[in-house]
């Protein structure tokens, strides 16, 4: 769907890889340069957060690209890091864990900064959290919960054997399957990949009881619409998950970091909860709604 402002705008078909998307060359501007290429994960949430980003950016003097549906971190990341991409919406605790940090992150403030010094290695910077989070969090049906009094991560052992579904990539993540044995000491989860980031066929699977755990991120309007139970991470297995942008460090500059803090300042926990209800529930396209949002936040 290409976006009409006073600048270029454009955006490329939805691709599960960069193989599959429009072409566009790798930035190797000065410092501060006003094009962005802007990527996002195959997940309705961070679509719509990089259309918010970019369209801001695209109103106030930048030539924005879109490369959605780039794939998931193992594939965007090293987007980035080329330049085939130069923005992205990113997870603070995930992201920190997936370039290496093994260390417990009990707040923002503290994953900022293992973040900071994860991504100094590979040139790219990260800009200041939103307030919203979207955490990963297991998921049971009530009936499975009730049946083995079921509250916690840790409470999982008492249900013998059992299939957690969620994005191939949790399987070998530092903060999945890994984590489940190393933090809660589980040895009887089995693992099926559904690749939908916790959506309809993930949820379809676990009222079913094809599986009978589910990753499903915290802002999911389908944890409520299936009445499920969301199971507590008292150990702090995945850490915080607040917003935060990255960017390739070369396209960095005190301008579009003052454009990028004003649109994270206004996305609060509520706001993104909406966002959500919007791109998930009523299927609103996300560069709309998008549209929308900025509008109602007066950040046109």
């Amino acid at each position: 769907m290409a976006v009409t402002t006073a600048l270029t705008l454009t955006a490329c078909s939805n691709s599960s890889s960069l193989a599959g998307s429009s072409s566009a060359p790798a930035s190797t501007g000065k410092a501060g340069d006003k094009t962005l290429i802007i990527g996002s994960t195959p997940y309705p949430e961070t679509q719509a957060l990089a259309q918010i980003y970019g369209q801001v950016l695209a109103k106030n003097g930048y030539t924005v690209t879109y490369k959605m549906n780039v794939g998931q971190r193992a594939v965007l990341i090293p987007a980035l890091e080329k330049g085939e991409v130069n923005f992205t919406p990113e997870y603070l605790g995930s992201l920190a864990n997936f370039l290496g940090n093994t260390k417990a992150l009990p707040d923002a403030a503290t994953g900022k900064t293992v973040l900071d010094g994860e991504l100094k290695s590979k040139s790219l910077t990260a800009l200041t959290p939103a307030e919203a989070t979207d955490a990963d969090a297991l998921q049971v049906t009530k009936s499975f919960a009730s049946k083995y009094g079921l509250a916690s991560y840790g409470d999982l052992a008492k249900a013998g054997s059992v299939t957690l579904a969620a994005n191939q990539e949790f399987s070998t993540r530092p903060d999945g399957l890994k984590a489940l044995k190393s933090i809660y000491g589980l040895k009887n989860i089995k693992f099926k990949a559904i690749q939908d980031g916790g959506g309809p066929a993930t949820v379809k699977a676990l009222t079913s009881n094809t599986v009978q755990v589910a990753d499903i991120y915290t802002t999911s309007p389908l944890i409520a619409q299936n009445n499920l139970v969301t199971l507590k991470d008292d150990k702090g297995q995945f850490g915080p998950q607040n917003i935060v942008p990255v960017l390739t460090s070369s396209k960095v500059s005190s301008a579009l970091t003052a454009l990028v803090d004003k649109v994270s300042a206004a996305l609060t926990q509520a706001e993104l909860v909406k966002i959500d209800d919007q791109v998930f529930t009523k299927k609103i396209d996300p560069a709309a709604e998008a549209t929308t949002w900025i509008t109602s936040k007066g950040l046109g």
